[in-house]
């Protein structure tokens, strides 16, 4: 449109302002007069330099910037670099006589928004003001724009409701708190996601059609339908949708309001369900024995055999239908909800027409008049035989579990729930492999007659068979036509489907079938749940396997020990016997030189044959186990043991959980080892002439002490040399001649049976130092 189609229609302009940079007074001036000549209301603002045309802009408003290119100090191409520096937006037309190919390529690097020759003819003019006018009318449109999105923005923001900006490619510009936290998101987390995030599968169609409509332009499209989480879960949303359009009507962004509805949703749905299906039979009865129908509907001849009618006319009463062993419990339900003023649902039999047995399932309520009264009973009633029965099979299922958990072996197992597999859930061709550790293999335990008839003795699993997939991966396959799948063994094989369910660490589970896609979701779970009944089982029976086993070597072992003790006890000890009586009798008699020695000997294999029959009478376990005081055993000990001239300090007041005999013979045997040890020292001081005790004996001081999650024994003695350490512990092991090597033995298995850990370090005075952790603390 024209300037002057604009003055002629009466049409108000809106002002331009222009800020024209150019050192020629005189040609600034002419291009003045032609802009106000082309343009309505146009306000031309004059300068001579860039620096002057800089500093026009930072005071005044401007609207369009037309600089000539050759000037004094910066030219066209440098003032337009620091324009759009402060501006970068702002129109820019570069109206000058030095027109060349290389300043118009400099010109356009520098984002000029136009490039004009001045020419010498007016016609130059009038397209200078018509680039001004388009460049302008572009300018404001961007900033009406952006205000748009500033307040859209803003909306968004603050919009109690959830909203979502979309792009063309609908994906997700941005989101507000409100739609984040519906969604399930945060910081974000639905920018850049395609609608597809957001909605479920089978609702992708629709909502592509409502943003493609929206797309078009039309706006304040409503809509409700599901949509997921970030977590999966499917919620219900009302949605609001609506364009921005700019002024050519060309939509520039489109944004959704939406609140959660899921449950007004679900309940509406749920009420135009039951009204359009009439699940089972829908009823109005008065409130009296027999049930009285006013008004049935649904399908009520399906579920009762009776046709509505004869309910309704009283032919046939409702209460004849009910199973005569429910009759009463139901009548004392609905009487309990009628008084309370309640809903009541309840599951009990009827029997029909035909005189066959149902489950059904009621709900109802009391329908009462203004003025309270009960006018009648309203509900419906469907059929539950169904999940009754999958119900009862559940139950059998359990049963048949209660019974394998009873068997011997994981064969009997594998027999057990094989069976049940075709008496419960009707699964002919069914088989247990079990894993056989020697082989490595998954070995046939128990398989149905069908399985018999159709492959006869099924072979051995091992590595790359279906089976030893999920085995390995644990997890249950599925197969809907065996002959389409990789791997199979036999492609001929007349099976189609097959459900491959891993039994833990025992084996697998497979249930096979002659038809495609012959197993549901509910067959799965049922399967599922057989399996995980039969994995129980053959655990405990492969615990109870291992626990023979161990009970066997045991008693072996046991058998083996009760042979040695009986030897050491009778075959050793007799004839030890009988030779220091004999030794007695001679010494009576007569003085020979050496019986003191030969006495010291016997004595030594008698305390070796005592400590040996404590070990292997005492073994690694405990019994009698109490919280006991380890100050008061020690001090019990202690008055065991001849500790010549030794001391004794209890530096606790700790209580653990043991056997007071074991516990009290560690603390003995600890004590004998300090004091014998520590005597051996000072005799050998003695025979080198060095200062020994007073009394030829020990003065060794023995202290009993706390250490985090246990406690220590300690001595002040001659300690035990950090090479010997390893073995203290051995059967026989000593340092001293006269001890027999089985007295830290045995406070090892002793400590052992208790489930203490043991450790022998230096002590604070450089002695020997037992530490035991891991005791639980007492109360």
């Amino acid at each position: 449109m024209s300037s002057g189609d604009a003055r002629d229609e009466g049409v108000p302009a809106e002002p331009i302002r222009v800020l024209h940079v150019d050192d020629d007074a005189a040609f600034a001036e002419l291009v003045a007069t032609h802009l106000d000549r082309e343009l309505p209301a146009v306000e031309v603002l004059g300068e001579r330099c860039a620096d002057d045309g800089l500093a026009r802009l930072r005071d005044e408003d401007v609207d369009c910037v037309v600089s000539d290119y050759d000037m004094p100090g910066a030219d066209g191409i440098e003032f337009l670099a620091a324009v759009r520096e402060e501006y970068p937006d702002l129109p820019f037309v570069l109206f000058t006589g030095q027109g060349s190919e290389s300043v118009a390529s400099e010109a356009i690097s520098a984002g000029v928004m136009d490039y004009l020759e001045k020419g010498t003819g007016s016609d130059q003019y009038a397209v200078l003001a018509n680039r001004v006018r388009n460049a302008v009318e572009h300018y404001r449109s961007e900033r009406a724009l952006e205000r748009s999105r500033r307040r859209l923005s803003l909306f968004i923001e603050q919009s109690p409701l959830g909203v979502i900006e979309w792009n063309g490619d609908y994906e997700v510009v941005r989101a507000n708190d409100t739609a984040q936290g519906i969604l399930g998101y945060d910081d974000d987390g639905l920018a850049g996601r395609p609608v597809e995030a957001i909605v479920p599968e089978h609702e992708r169609e629709e909502i592509r059609a409502v943003l493609d409509r929206l797309h078009e332009g039309r706006t304040d499209y409503r809509n409700v339908n599901e949509n997921v989480t970030k977590d999966g879960e499917l919620i219900i949303c009302e949605w609001h949708n609506r364009v921005v359009t700019d002024d050519a009507g060309e939509v520039v962004t489109m944004f959704s309001q939406f609140q959660e509805v899921t449950e007004r949703e679900r309940h509406k749905r749920q009420l135009e369900t039951l009204i359009k299906n009439l699940p089972g039979m829908v009823y109005r009865a008065r409130n009296e024995a027999g049930w009285p129908m006013e008004f049935v509907s649904g399908e009520c001849e399906d579920l009762t055999g009776y046709p509505a009618a004869d309910l309704e006319s009283g032919e046939v009463a409702y209460g004849d239908v009910v199973h005569p062993d429910d009759r009463e419990r139901v009548w004392d339900t609905v009487q309990e909800a009628v008084a309370s003023d309640e809903p009541f649902e309840l599951t009990y039999r009827i029997r029909t027409r035909g005189g066959r047995r149902k489950w059904v399932w009621e709900r109802g309520r009391a329908v009462r008049s203004r003025g309270g009264e009960v006018l009648a009973v309203e509900g419906f009633i469907s059929d539950v035989t169904a999940q009754q029965e999958r119900r009862r099979t559940v139950e059998a299922l359990h049963e048949a579990t209660r019974r394998s958990i009873a068997a011997d072996s994981r064969e009997a197992v594998a027999d057990i729930m094989t069976d049940a597999a075709v008496d419960l859930l009707d699964c002919p061709h069914t088989g247990v492999h079990l894993y056989d550790e020697d082989r490595d293999e998954l070995v046939p335990a128990a398989w149905t007659v069908v399985v018999d008839e159709t492959v006869g003795d099924p072979p051995a699993l091992g590595p790359g068979s279906l089976a030893w997939e999920a085995f390995e991966a644990g997890e249950t396959r599925q197969y809907n036509d065996l002959r389409a799948v990789d791997g199979v063994a036999n492609r001929d094989t007349n099976l189609r489907s097959e459900l491959i369910v891993p039994l833990g660490s025992q084996g697998v589970m497979l249930v096979s079938s002659t038809d495609r896609e012959a197993f549901d979701r509910d067959d799965r779970k049922l399967i599922e749940l057989l399996a995980a009944n039969t994995t129980a089982a053959l655990e405990k029976a492969s615990r109870e396997r291992m626990l023979r086993r161990r009970e066997r070597a045991l008693k072996r072992e046991n058998e083996r020990l009760d042979r040695f003790t009986g030897v050491v006890s009778h075959d050793l000890r007799n004839p030890l016997n009988v030779a220091k009586g004999r030794l007695d009798d001679v010494r009576a008699e007569r003085s020979i030189d050496g019986l003191d020695e030969v006495a010291a000997a016997l004595s030594r294999m008698e305390d070796l044959i005592e400590d040996m029959l404590t070990l292997a009478r005492e073994g690694r376990t405990v019994s009698d186990v109490e919280h006991v005081a380890l100050g008061e055993v020690a001090e019990a000990a202690w008055r065991n043991v001849a500790t010549d001239a030794a001391a004794l300090a209890v530096e606790t007041d700790r209580t653990v959980p043991a056997d007071r005999s074991r516990l009290t013979q560690l603390f003995e045997n600890l004590f004998r080892n300090a004091v014998e040890h520590s005597s051996t020292d000072a005799d050998d001081e003695a025979a080198d002439g060095r200062e020994g005790a007073a009394d030829g004996g020990s003065d060794v001081e023995i202290t009993v002490g706390d250490l985090p999650g246990g406690f220590y024994v300690e001595d002040d003695g001659p300690g035990i040399h950090e090479s010997e350490r390893a073995d203290v512990f051995d059967a026989g092991y000593s340092t001293s001649g006269d001890a027999t090597g089985f007295g830290l033995s045995i406070v090892r298995d002793i400590a052992a049976a208790h489930g203490w850990d043991v450790a022998v370090t230096e002590g604070t005075a450089g002695g020997a130092r037992f530490e035991f952790t891991d005791t639980e603390e007492g109360e």
